[in-house]
């Protein structure tokens, strides 16, 4: 009887959020939404309202540290001795932290708004004083694929903000498709990101002259090594970041307080964070209409459903490197045997959320091109797909020819499915970097699923994202 009524309130409440995404409702939540002709879903602006000081504080940082950078010249003109450690002596190892007065930010032993994990509320002194000479941190990662490459910015944008660094990302495909939103990360003549050797944690730059600088393997680094050293770089390289640094903040007090202390809310900081940073380019919000309008008609509530099979499906190996693959009847075959458990978690997950009287779509998302066309023509009158082929986007080659940087065209496609994804009302996915940014960026968190367990009564816990590789 419970269950019956609880599926009731959750049916009305399914039919109230689909005369919202009317055609009448989405017109008038057009004229202030972030991609202007698209549905409602596809806002994707900063909700101010659900996170925290996160906002104020990084803009505040990052402005002063560029400014800083402007009066003082150019970072890599500095001596090659290490610069005057301005960070805080509570981050000179996670065993010997102590309270500063040089601090960038409080420390939670001395600031009691600090210190409080339920204190969304800071006082305009959080940043006080702030550090007198210019300290960066630059994403620079060419480790993994698309969600390894977002779930990086994130933490290593975190990592610049816990330790008191400007943040600056240098990594082309990400400006092939985004730009930024309220927080300028674009990298100025006045940070110069040099290259360097990376041997063992320690640094060795590659032209004399140079200022020292450290490029940190997340998977690698000793949290002695980061806490100890990472003071004495005015310019931190991240070279390998897929989401490991999220385990420094379980480590250390200090940063795990100064975190809390932003005011984000677990199930909310992912997509807080991104919304900060990054915002679709006009290209690729051209590239979604055709699909969107199609995912979400009228009166019809969505279901983004990722399959991800084999990689030889993407990345080739019959044909040479990045060559099409294409497969016989039987191999299609197989592929849908390995599609089925998830297309059942979509049924599954449409009938406990959706009435029947309203008509479902599903946005089925695959690295196998044929795959997504045997089952759109299978589940014809729902499932809608786009015409882009899949591929592996990583910024240090083409899956095409293995000759240079992923292009534009591709990238833009590949963010345009992902935004595609992350504007539905229900998520299916694997454990899969690309799928689970996708759905944490839509702030739903009540609307996850993993298809290997697959229990919609029971979405997926935050914490059980941030186990696996990628982890948020």
């Amino acid at each position: 009887m419970i269950r019956d009524t609880r599926r009731s309130i959750l049916a009305l409440a399914t039919i109230l959020l689909s005369l919202s995404s009317s055609p009448a409702a989405r017109a008038a939540h057009d004229s202030s939404s972030a991609c202007p002709g698209l549905p409602s879903p596809f806002d994707f602006s900063y909700p101010d309202r659900l996170c925290g000081n996160l906002k104020e504080v990084a803009v505040r940082l990052n402005d002063h540290m560029r400014a800083l950078s402007r009066a003082t010249g150019p970072i890599a003109a500095a001596t090659t001795k290490p610069a005057a450690a301005d960070a805080p002596a509570s981050l000179a190892s996670p065993s010997a932290a102590s309270p500063s007065a040089a601090a960038p930010f409080p420390s939670p032993s001395t600031s009691s708004s600090a210190s409080s994990p339920s204190d969304a509320s800071l006082p305009a002194s959080f940043l006080d004083p702030l550090p007198s000479s210019p300290r960066f941190l630059a994403y620079d990662s060419g480790i993994g694929g698309y969600g390894d490459t977002i779930t990086g910015l994130i933490t290593t944008f975190i990592t610049a903000l816990l330790d008191g660094r400007g943040f600056v990302v240098k990594h082309p495909w990400l400006l092939h498709a985004f730009e930024p939103a309220s927080f300028d990360w674009r990298p100025t003549p006045d940070v110069k990101i040099d290259p360097v050797q990376f041997i063992n944690n320690e640094t060795q730059p590659v032209e004399a002259g140079r200022v020292p600088r450290i490029a940190l393997t997340a998977m690698k680094v000793d949290p002695e090594v980061l806490f100890g050293r990472l003071e004495r770089y005015p310019v931190v390289r991240v070279a390998w970041n897929v989401g490991h640094l999220t385990y420094f903040f379980k480590n250390n007090g200090t940063w795990g307080g100064r975190f809390r202390a932003l005011g984000l809310r677990p199930p909310y900081s992912f997509g807080c964070i991104l919304r900060l940073l990054i915002r679709p380019k006009p290209e690729v919000w051209q590239l979604m209409r055709e699909t969107a309008r199609a995912l979400h008609s009228e009166h019809s509530l969505s279901v983004g459903v990722h399959i991800r099979v084999d990689d030889h499906v993407v990345w080739g190996g019959l044909h040479g490197y990045g060559a099409p693959i294409t497969l016989n009847d039987t191999q299609i075959a197989q592929l849908m045997e390995q599609a089925r458990p998830a297309l059942e978690c979509a049924q599954v997950v449409e009938n406990w959320w959706h009435p029947s009287s309203i008509k479902s779509r599903w946005l089925v998302v695959t690295n196998s091109h044929q795959l997504k066309g045997a089952i759109q023509k299978r589940y014809a009158d729902k499932v809608v797909v786009t015409n882009f082929v899949p591929r592996h986007v990583s910024k240090n080659e083409d899956p095409n020819d293995k000759s240079g940087e992923a292009s534009e065209a591709m990238v833009q496609e590949t963010v345009a499915e992902w935004l595609l994804f992350a504007s539905c009302d229900r998520f299916v996915f694997p454990d899969s970097g690309y799928s689970r940014t996708a759905a944490m960026f839509s702030m739903r968190p009540a609307s996850m699923h993993l298809t290997r367990t697959c229990d919609p009564e029971h979405p997926v816990e935050i914490s059980t994202l941030a186990e696996k590789g990628s982890s948020i």
